[in-house]
């Protein structure tokens, strides 16, 4: 007979996943700038063989970066919700202990999803300006 799951270990299994899914986030950050240095670079030393479509990798490469980023926090923004509801039955009536999720949300965690998507929209914009700039200055016409 199958094992029934506690709230404590429920919670605990999502909070590792939210550990996770920030991990994730973080090599999407690192890969993305991984992206848009490895292409630009190979671009300024090898323009003279490359096709003017290639200077739009990076833009796209961070709009997928950033898209992913976002799915990630949806996906922690949803378990968040849940493990406020265990929480409040967890905590009930404690008034300093409140647990972490309805921490963060009364200290507006929200915020952080805000500034990555700000962040991660101005990147992307300067990305594709400067792509649109070097392919019309003809950097891109070898």
């Amino acid at each position: 007979m199958a094992e029934k799951l506690s709230h404590f270990e429920q919670y605990k299994m999502l909070r590792e996943e939210i550990m996770q899914y920030m991990r994730e986030t973080y090599r999407t950050e690192f890969w993305g700038a991984a992206a848009l240095a490895g292409v630009y670079s190979f671009l300024f030393t090898h323009k003279a063989h490359a096709h003017d479509l290639v200077w739009f990798i990076p833009p796209f490469a961070l709009f997928i970066c950033g898209l992913r980023t976002w799915l990630l926090f949806r996906r922690m923004r949803l378990i968040g919700r849940y493990l406020r509801a265990v929480e409040e039955e967890a905590f009930p009536a404690e008034r300093k202990l409140i647990g972490w999720e309805r921490y963060l949300s009364k200290q507006g965690g929200i915020g952080i999803v805000v500034s990555s998507i700000c962040i991660w929209t101005a990147v992307f914009v300067a990305a594709l300006a400067a792509s649109i700039y070097f392919w019309f200055c003809g950097y891109g016409f070898g």
